[in-house]
């Protein structure tokens, strides 16, 4: 092949590639101004949504609705936790009336229409026994309105612990095996649960019950404190 020749293949080559790199270029262009348009669709949606009131949103009631259902169970799980960890008598009310008060005032600050009441609360423990617990219950009644949607439900809040002392016996001259089972409401396992037999922590078997071994003895002592801070103090005696 003559140079000639070779001049004009590499010159058409190079025509080839700068209209190839030229497409390339307009491709580019075109998906840019392609995703500037999604992107500003999309911008415009979402401050359409955010800016529009609590009341013309899809979903709008019943998401906060579902949202103070799940606070109100853990005013509970916190008030319980207050008393049995040395905190006053009537923390409950003291929770409760807090929290329904600064939930109304959201509420209405949201553009909600919302009438919250409780009755029947009540904390207690029963301590220092072979079965000990510690409980709440709260009865509440709703109704949440924005524009002409409107909700109601009755439900009651149950926060529970319980511990049984289910078995102290000797495994050799001068030890002694615990076995304690610990379980909250509704029969269900603690999770993340701290269990201490005396002095010593238990051993999670990882189906609700633990188990120590101590240095024998005619009391045994044991301690829980669950993964909301709620406390029992269970005993068992020869």
């Amino acid at each position: 092949m003559s140079l000639g020749l070779l001049n004009l293949s590499f010159g058409l080559r190079g025509a080839d590639m700068a209209l190839i790199r030229h497409k390339k270029g307009q491709f580019f262009i075109i998906v840019a101004i392609l995703y500037c348009i999604i992107l500003v669709g999309v911008a415009s949606y979402v401050i359409s949504v955010i800016s529009s009131p609590p009341m013309a949103r899809v979903g709008g009631a019943q998401y906060t609705f579902l949202d103070i259902k799940m606070q109100s169970i853990r005013v509970v799980e916190v008030s319980l936790a207050n008393l049995t960890n040395g905190g006053p008598s009537n923390s409950l009310s003291l929770n409760l009336e807090d929290w329904k008060n600064s939930t109304q005032s959201f509420c209405t600050q949201q553009g909600f229409s919302l009438d919250l009441e409780y009755v029947n609360a009540w904390n207690a423990t029963s301590w220092n026994q072979t079965l000990s617990w510690s409980k709440a219950q709260v009865n509440f009644t709703m109704l949440l309105q924005s524009g002409a949607a409107k909700i109601s439900d009755e439900f009651t809040v149950q926060t529970e612990l319980y511990v049984n002392i289910t078995e102290v016996e000797a495994v050799n001259p001068t030890h002694s095996s615990v076995n304690v089972m610990v379980w909250r409401e509704g029969g269900a396992p603690v999770v993340q649960g701290t269990v201490t037999v005396g002095a010593v922590q238990a051993s999670d078997n990882g189906d609700g019950t633990y188990t120590a071994i101590i240095p024998s003895t005619t009391q045994v002592s044991v301690s829980v404190l669950d993964s909301r801070n709620i406390r029992v103090e269970a005993l068992w005696q020869a």
